[in-house]
């Protein structure tokens, strides 16, 4: 690895990747692109459909939550119109998917006071993939739920998914520098990454981050402003 330049990024960090994918994919997941930005779903949702369309992961999962409901009442997030929007852009994708029934689950957020709160969630779950094969391989691995076999099929480096179930150790990021921290290289990349191969495993998150500022901007920002304003990649 190379010396660390003052503002903390190693430079193998800054050099642009060449094109990831063939000109037709990455027209196909530009137009999708295009399609979900004004679509009212979560940013990861947006990330892990361009990045599938594109070629780049293997399968994703995605949690669409329709509405919520709590002590204070019920909050809807997608309306009848937007959830069926949504649908004809999974089903017109031409990615493999599996889009499973409504359910209503119960869940707990933490308030500003360390307190549980529990609520209702409203949501589908949809699988979708590059290919029937890796569709499938989702599925069996969600089935058996095995954390390292989800891992594997969603695309996740394998020394980050060996640090996320313990058995190597995770890289404290902490001791990173905080330009490195909000890096693309970091930021696009597993939140748990192995101490021993982290250099090799965040170069997936550069190449994702590029490929998504490069067609698809806004959501490149609305994806970075998330993950910067959360908990993740603190430096304390």
């Amino acid at each position: 690895m190379s010396d660390r330049p003052e503002n903390g990024i190693p430079e193998e960090y800054t050099k642009p990747f060449s094109e990831p994918t063939d000109a037709r994919e990455t027209e196909a997941a530009k137009k999708l692109a295009d399609a979900i930005f004004i679509l009212p779903l979560t940013v990861d949702d947006k990330v892990n459909l361009i990045l599938t369309r594109a070629g780049l992961k293997p399968a994703s999962n995605l949690d669409i939550v329709i509405s919520t409901r709590d002590e204070e009442g019920k909050k809807e997030h997608i309306n009848v119109q937007q959830l069926e929007e949504i649908m004809d852009l999974i089903k017109q994708s031409g990615l493999p998917h599996v889009i499973a029934e409504k359910q209503i689950t119960d869940e707990k957020s933490i308030t500003e006071d360390n307190e549980e709160k529990p609520y209702h969630r409203e949501r589908i779950e949809v699988l979708i993939a590059r290919t029937t094969q890796e569709l499938e391989r989702l599925q069996a691995a969600l089935e058996s739920g095995s954390d390292e076999q989800i891992g594997q099929a969603l695309g996740f480096p394998e020394g980050a998914i060996q640090a996320f179930l313990g058995k190597k150790p995770a890289l404290d990021l902490k001791s990173l520098p905080e330009a490195m921290l909000k890096s693309d290289a970091m930021l696009f990349s597993s939140p748990t990454l192995s101490a021993e191969n982290w250099q090799e495993e965040v170069r997936v998150g550069k190449r994702n981050g590029e490929f998504i500022k490069k067609i698809a901007p806004k959501v490149y920002e609305e994806y970075r402003n998330v993950m910067l304003n959360s908990s993740l990649f603190e430096k304390g």
